[in-house]
C-alpha cells in the first residue's frame, strides 16, 4: 500500500509535471500529454485493453484499485500500469520514463513536491462544498462548473447551455404582480417571517476589509418553492427566487403568519 503523506511528489517528463493523487498513483492524462497527446494513444484507448485490464487486477494491492477515474481530473495509476502505458506507446517514450523513474530513485533527479495535492481537486472540493452549503440550482451548478472548466483550460461546450427548470422570479415583483400590500415591506417584514417559518435562512460571507457580508438563501423546506441562483452581485451570495406557479401557496402561508392589514401603508 502506498501510504498517504501531506506532501505531493510528481514527476517532470518533458516540462509536464505528472501528478500524484492521494494514493500515490499517477496521472495517465499528464503522461499522454508528455509523450505527445497523440489521439491514438490517448489512454481511454490502452484502458480497453484486455492485457491492460488483466494487468490492472495483478497490479491490486490491498485492496487499493491499481485504476482509479477521477471526474474533471483524469486517470491515475501505479507504477507499474505507467510504464506498462508508456510501453505502449512507443520503446523510446518508455525507455524516457523508465529513465525519469529510476533518475528519482537514485536521487539524480529530484521530483517536485507540493504542499498541497492537485490544484484542481482542491477545486472540485470548494465546487461541491458550495454546492451543499449553498443548495444552488441546477442552473446555477452549470454557471459555476462552466466557470470551473474555463479556469482549468477546459471548453465548457460539452455542458448544456441550460436546465429546463420552473419558471422563477424575485419575492418583490411577485408580490407587486398579486397586489399584496406586503410587496412594501419585504426588506424589514416579510424576508425576516420567512426565516421565521423556516423558508429563508440568513448567511454570511467575508467581504472586503475583513468585514461580514449577510444575504439570504433557501432553506432545505424553502426548496419547496423556489431554488438558489448565484447572486448576478457577487457568484458567492445567493439570490432566492420563488417558483410562479407555486407562489399563491407560499403566499397564503405567509399572509397567515403576518396580518397584512396590521402593516403600515
Amino acid at each position: 500500500m502506498v501510504s498517504q503523506h501531506p506532501s505531493f511528489s510528481s514527476i517532470v517528463i518533458d516540462d509536464v509535471t505528472i501528478h500524484r493523487d492521494a494514493e500515490g498513483r499517477y496521472c495517465l492524462n499528464d503522461l499522454h500529454k508528455a509523450s505527445g497527446g497523440a489521439v491514438k494513444n490517448r489512454p481511454a484507448t490502452w484502458l480497453q485493453n484486455q492485457q491492460t485490464i488483466d494487468l490492472a487486477k495483478e497490479c491490486e494491492i490491498d485492496g487499493i484499485p491499481s485504476i482509479f477515474a477521477k471526474q474533471g481530473l483524469g486517470t491515475f495509476v501505479v507504477k507499474e500500469l505507467v510504464y506498462a502505458y508508456a510501453m505502449w506507446i512507443s520503446p523510446s517514450f518508455h525507455l524516457k520514463v523508465i529513465r525519469t523513474f529510476d533518475a528519482v530513485v537514485t536521487g539524480t533527479l529530484q521530483p517536485v513536491n507540493s504542499a498541497l495535492p492537485y490544484q484542481p481537486a482542491m477545486k472540485i472540493q470548494i465546487f461541491e462544498l458550495a454546492m451543499r452549503a449553498l443548495r444552488v440550482s441546477e442552473t446555477s451548478k452549470i454557471r459555476m462548473l462552466a466557470k470551473l472548466s474555463e479556469s482549468e483550460g477546459i471548453n465548457p461546450d460539452f455542458l448544456p447551455d441550460y436546465v429546463d427548470e420552473p419558471l422563477v422570479r424575485a419575492i418583490t415583483p411577485l408580490l407587486k404582480e398579486m397586489r399584496s400590500p406586503l410587496f412594501h415591506h419585504v426588506a424589514k417584514t416579510v424576508n425576516p417571517a420567512l426565516e421565521a417559518m423556516g423558508i429563508l435562512e440568513h448567511l454570511s460571507r467575508k467581504s472586503t476589509g475583513n468585514t461580514i457580508k449577510w444575504f439570504w438563501s433557501l432553506t432545505e423546506e424553502g426548496l419547496k418553492y423556489g431554488r438558489n441562483e448565484t447572486s448576478p452581485n457577487n457568484p458567492r451570495e445567493t439570490q432566492p427566487l420563488f417558483f410562479v406557479e407555486r407562489f399563491p401557496e407560499l403566499l397564503a402561508r405567509l399572509e397567515a403568519y403576518i396580518n397584512p392589514q396590521s402593516l403600515p401603508l
